[in-house]
């Protein structure tokens, strides 16, 4: 019986240990997962300071899932802040290299900023900044952050964009920017028919410069067709 009492309080010595090892690691990885970092970005005119935390997630030994918390805009020329952003909610993310982009978002020559808000692949969603050389100011652009996937094709000044709904539903659109306003002048959707077998319904718009249509077509093409189609999503 006494040997049966050392053996348990041997145990329960132990066991407290091993808890106060974990406690201590766990305290010390938090702290360090919920650090703040910073990176720096730039282009000719101004440095941008992200200042990110990194979040203490269930996959802990994971350094790299962080939220923005805010962005410095710094004039390089005199090295003055001129801006401060806090932005608003976001996903946590890992960080990688798309997750904040300096570029010119509407085609006036001047660069822009775009974070990284939701979304995984081809559902990705920003939040976008443009500059407004007039107010010397990056300004909340809400009209594009409802564009999902936004990819810019600066020779022809279109921007395209891509999205999924399911295995079934997806489809992409092309826009454009004219007096301040993004302007959706070709959308494509494809959608698994529900009334012919194997095959999908397909979606075709064509739209103005100004947001009108022009024409919808919709039509059936064939199992080929289908697997080309989906293939691209």
């Amino acid at each position: 019986e006494k040997i049966s009492c050392i053996i348990s309080y041997t145990m329960l010595v132990a066991g407290k240990k091993y808890l106060i090892a974990f406690i201590l690691f766990f305290l010390l990885h938090q702290n360090k997962t919920d650090a703040q970092r910073i990176i720096k970005y730039s282009d000719k005119n101004f440095g941008y300071t992200v200042i990110r935390d990194s979040i203490f997630s269930a996959d802990y030994m994971n350094e790299h899932d962080s939220v923005v918390k805010q962005i410095i805009i710094t004039r390089l020329k005199n090295n003055k802040v001129v801006q401060e952003i806090k932005p608003k909610e976001q996903g946590v993310t890992r960080w990688f290299g798309k997750n904040f982009l300096v570029q010119d978002a509407n085609f006036d020559g001047f660069n822009d900023i775009m974070l990284y808000q939701y979304g995984k692949g081809i559902n990705s969603t920003y939040l976008v900044w443009l500059y407004n050389p007039a107010k010397n100011k990056f300004e909340e652009c809400e009209q594009l952050e409802n564009i999902t996937s936004p990819e810019f094709d600066y020779s022809k000044k279109l921007i395209y964009s891509n999205w999924k709904g399911g295995a079934g539903y997806f489809g992409n659109g092309i826009y454009i920017y004219k007096n301040g306003k993004y302007i959706l002048v070709f959308s494509l959707e494809v959608e698994r028919s529900e009334h012919k077998k194997d095959t999908v319904l397909l979606t075709q718009k064509t739209l103005t410069t100004n947001g009108k249509l022009i024409k919808e077509s919709k039509y059936y093409p064939n199992v080929e067709g289908f697997r080309l189609f989906d293939s691209l999503s």
